[in-house]
């Protein structure tokens, strides 16, 4: 109990937005976790496997639940939940692919730095547009 109300919300501040890409930063904020699964479960032993530790606990990955919150900001954005700042995927062109059907498709934003193609809207409507029409357009 803890740890979900002590150390998680200060790991997940801002992290629809804050969203880091690179492996080591990924790994930094793991680490946090998995030594609170070893504080919480008491078991400090080099031997403990922590991602069992993580499984009986039910914790999911910080980055699992930094998706979630990624994809839930742009889902209130489409349905006007939230103000918006994503647009729709224009009707120019003709080029059809396997998903370029359906509601709710937005356009990727151009980028040319490494820091802005993982940002928010960049990095999340790429994921937006390959789930399913029935998560898209849920009510």
């Amino acid at each position: 109990m803890a740890y979900k109300a002590l150390v998680r919300p200060k790991l997940e501040y801002c992290s629809a937005i804050w969203d880091p890409y690179q492996n080591s930063n990924k790994a930094t904020l793991e680490k946090i976790q998995r030594r609170a699964a070893r504080f919480v479960q008491n078991d400090h032993s080099r031997k403990s496997s922590v991602t069992k530790m993580l499984t009986n606990l039910r914790w999911e990955t910080l980055e699992n639940r930094r998706t979630k919150l990624r994809l839930t900001s742009i889902y209130k954005e489409v349905h006007n939940l939230a103000p918006s700042n994503v647009k729709p995927l224009s009707n120019t062109t003709n080029r059809k692919t396997r998903n370029s059907h359906g509601p709710h498709l937005l356009d990727i934003p151009a980028f040319n730095k490494n820091c802005y193609q993982y940002s928010l809207y960049p990095r999340t409507t790429r994921e937006w547009n390959l789930l399913p029409l029935e998560t898209r357009d849920a009510p």
